[in-house]
């Protein structure tokens, strides 16, 4: 998230996505074994899950303003059927200030 930050031009911005918890705190273990990464992260080379709150604060404490988007509870369920949208994902708008 640092480099993120360093190499952003001031007033730029990331949009980023991530899989993160519907619970506000990261599930976090990097001496798990492969397969409970698998079991608790999802995927065999992964050691944490975010929490939706938790990735938002370690962005802004990097140094990002963070906005939190969730589109798809705007949307209606076709044009969600349309995209193959998450309706319950958040999208992050990371903007490094202008400073």
């Amino acid at each position: 998230m640092r480099e993120m930050f360093r190499v952003l031009k001031p007033g730029g911005f990331a949009v980023l996505q991530v899989p993160v918890r519907d619970e506000p705190d990261s599930l976090e273990d990097p001496t798990a074994d492969e397969q409970t990464r698998i079991t608790k992260f999802l995927q065999f080379d992964h050691v944490r899950y975010y929490g939706w709150k938790d990735f938002a604060d370690r962005l802004t404490e990097a140094g990002f303003d963070v906005q939190i988007e969730r589109y798809g509870l705007d949307l209606s369920p076709d044009l969600i059927r349309e995209y193959g949208l998450d309706h319950t994902e958040r999208i992050y708008i990371a903007r490094k200030p202008r400073k």
